[in-house]
């Protein structure tokens, strides 16, 4: 499957998730016999790849009128209906609750969820899906399995301990570690990829440097692919695999809110302080209170802070309060950290509403102030929010609800419970607001192709030229760009020397005055929505070959010449035609090796998006060139980034070897799982080797002796499925 037609799955996909909230990471479930679902939908957390012995719970959110009466109707494994108890839902709130699993046998499970709305009964097949995966073979371990580490190094940066999965004796090996989750202090780490990592060789560590890394006890559940004694492959989930203490004395501590009024004579209790450091033995003292106050005491495991009624406080005082927080590795003061005033009457909470939220184009800011009477009034989520809001904050001194501008909330209807609470009552108010879909949203711009490649959108956008000095138009032949909307093209030449040009409706123009430069590819920016906030902005590529006699002697062409590849799985490009000057083919005796001129653009952000070299210190190319040696010549062998023996079709290691020209048909052949740096991350981005040519035979060094060219580009992506 080519990019092109991969861009149109993945528009349809992407407009469905939208839809569906799966953007959040959440899944919308369609009722059944139902086909329009703005009347009611049902939204559930997507669970996957669990192990034994995991419990977990998820809570729906909807779209339509709010939903009771929920149960199970049906659950499958395997796509057979399955009798367990294991799963339960409760019947007011639809939450799922999965216990007791240690019983259950591995595969996928889904659940099906009927509830009832504005009086009518929906039925949701498939709600939630659940992959219980079988744990990893005996002999697995981390080594070490805990490591305890001090928060001040990690954030500087210092040498950090790292934990291997090894395996005893030959019977097990592992081709693929990934981490499935983290669990923090006994949490669920929504995000865990900018704090941990773990490589293609097993080793797990911590990424430092990070400002965000807050101390507490981390625990590791593995996903692990390995070959058993069968040769089979086999995917294993393995549980609490590891444990990192990240410890710290305490570095922070506040209350929220920080001030607080009691009335005279009666008594008050603030709430509980957040701290950042470790909970180790954390506990609290009054450091002072200024001025003394002997009616104030601090709860020493909790930090809350009291006073009792029968008080003899004079109105109008007020009283700041400094703390000690003590934890297993150290103390620290905090000065001023809360604020108490004497009143003669605490007014109720009377009113507490929020008015009625503008729709709200997805990705843009979501903003809900309250409306309240009364004083000293702290505010809070009555319940958890789902997956699909954990982007929605809630400012407990105001009320005020917010999400951030480039939020991923899907498109759906939403509605969060607020208790607003002082020491006199409290009242619940609902905030609801909806998210509906951008309308500048696109995905696909194409230019197609001139080499007869059908259908077009199988393929990258390229093209073949033959006249120098010449100028080439390229015109957009589709697109789903939202009709009526404001569009911008902008052109960037990442790798040409011709002139090339753009207009407003987004036709290439290309001067072919530097012909002598056969791949080539120019960046396109396509911005929808002018100076919207809600304006998006893609970037496409097209490529171009300028068809010229190499040397006075060959033509090389290969069709098509951007050979697209899934680095997991590897593949093999198409056979070129080779012809000498007079039209002969002479593919028979015609030899290619990659000399020299490696390039390499990734387009996933990892690595900066320029031109990297084997020789640029941390760049992708420099990554592989270095794992090519070391596997060759171990830890201290000698990495030669000018070499080709890691891409060669003649001096090379096969077991490391990345990929080669076959020379029976000279079909540049992709090995597979080998272009992927030491931390697991495929290539993703486009590759451009200079090629060495020669008609004088198939055998090296013949081939070092002829001219240099470039023949093809390479794009790596795992979505190329290379059927």
């Amino acid at each position: 499957m080519r990019l092109s037609r991969i861009s149109k799955i993945w528009s349809a996909l992407l407009t469905l998730l939208a839809a569906a909230g799966l953007g959040a990471g959440i899944s919308s479930c369609q009722p059944e016999g139902i086909t329009d679902t703005s009347e009611f939908t049902l939204y559930y957390p997507g669970i996957t790849d669990i192990g034994p012995s995991t419990n977990f719970s998820v809570a729906p959110t909807y779209h339509g009128a709010a939903p009771s009466d929920f149960s199970i109707y049906k659950v499958t494994h395997e796509g057979k209906d399955f009798q367990t108890e294991c799963f339960t839902v409760d019947a007011s709130t639809g939450e799922v609750f999965l216990a007791e699993t240690d019983a259950l046998p591995v595969g996928r499970y889904a659940v099906s969820i009927a509830c009832m709305s504005a009086g009518k009964e929906f039925r949701f097949a498939d709600a939630i899906t659940v992959n219980m995966m079988k744990p990893v073979p005996d002999g697995i371990s981390m080594e070490p399995s805990f490591l305890t580490v001090k928060l001040d190094d990690v954030i500087a940066g210092s040498q950090l301990p790292t934990s291997q999965v090894t395996t005893e004796g030959g019977h097990i090996s592992i081709k693929g570690y990934k981490i499935a989750s983290v669990r923090k202090d006994g949490a669920l780490l929504a995000k865990h990829d900018s704090f941990f990592k773990i490589n293609s060789s097993g080793v797990l560590s911590i990424i430092g440097k990070n400002e965000d890394f807050q101390p507490g006890k981390y625990e590791f559940d593995l996903k692990l692919t390995t070959y058993i004694v069968d040769s089979e492959s086999s995917e294993g989930i393995y549980q609490n695999a590891l444990t990192i203490n990240v410890t710290s004395g305490p570095l922070a501590m506040s209350y929220s809110p920080s001030q607080g009024k009691v009335e005279a004579g009666l008594s008050m209790r603030s709430k509980a302080p957040v701290v950042k450091g470790s909970k180790d033995g954390l506990k609290f003292d009054i450091k002072s209170v200024t001025p003394e106050c002997q009616w104030l005491k601090v709860e020493p495991l909790t930090g809350i802070l009291t006073i009792d009624e029968g008080n003899d406080l004079v109105i109008g005082d007020r009283y700041v309060v400094s703390m000690i927080a003590t934890n297993k590795y150290g103390s620290k003061d905090f000065e001023d950290v809360y604020t108490i005033t004497v009143v003669d009457f605490i007014e109720p909470i009377t009113e507490f509403s929020y008015s009625a939220h503008d729709d709200v184009i997805q990705t843009l800011p979501v903003s809900g102030a309250p409306s309240v009477t009364g004083e000293d009034v702290t505010f809070y989520f009555k319940e958890e929010l789902p997956a699909a809001l954990s982007e929605l904050t809630l400012n407990a001194e105001t009320g005020l609800i917010s999400a951030p501008k480039g939020n991923n909330i899907p498109v759906g209807d939403y509605s969060v419970t607020v208790v607003a609470e002082n020491i006199k009552s409290s009242l619940e108010a609902v905030f609801s607001f909806k998210v509906v879909e951008n309308p500048y949203y696109f995905t696909t711009v194409r230019w197609g192709n001139n080499l007869g490649l059908k259908p077009a959108e199988d393929y990258a956008d390229q093209f073949r030229f033959t006249e120098k000095n010449k100028e080439y138009d390229l015109t957009v032949i589709s697109n789903d760009i939202p009709e009526g909307a404001p569009v911008k093209y902008e052109v960037t030449k990442l790798w040409s020397q011709d002139g090339v040009k753009i207009d407003e409706k987004g036709k290439i123009t290309v001067t072919t005055s530097r012909f002598e430069r056969p791949m080539n590819v120019l960046k396109v920016n396509v911005t929808v929505g002018g100076s919207d906030p809600a304006a998006i902005t893609r970037t496409f590529y097209v490529f171009y070959h300028n068809k010229f006699l190499i040397s006075s002697k060959y033509y090389i062409e290969y069709t098509p010449f951007v050979f697209q590849v899934n680095p997991k799985t590897g593949g093999t490009s198409a056979s070129p035609v080779v012809t000498d000057k007079d039209g002969n083919d002479i593919s028979a005796t015609f030899a290619m090796d990659f000399r020299g001129g490696w390039n390499f653009w990734c387009f996933d952000g990892k690595y900066p998006a320029s031109n990297q070299k084997p020789s640029d210190k941390g760049s992708f190319l420099n990554n592989l060139w270095t794992q090519y040696y070391k596997g060759v010549g171990g830890d201290n062998a000698t990495v030669n980034t000018g070499e080709r023996n890691p891409i060669s079709a003649y001096k090379f290691n096969a077991q490391y070897r990345l990929g080669y020209y076959r020379q029976e048909d000279l079909r540049m052949v992709v090995n597979p799982d080998k272009w992927r740096d030491t931390d697991g991350n495929y290539a993703n981005g486009i590759f451009l080797g200079e090629t060495q040519v020669d008609n004088n035979g198939k055998t090296d060094p013949t081939v070092t002796n002829g001219p240099r060219t470039y023949v093809m580009w390479i794009w790596f992506d795992t979505r190329f499925n290379n059927e």
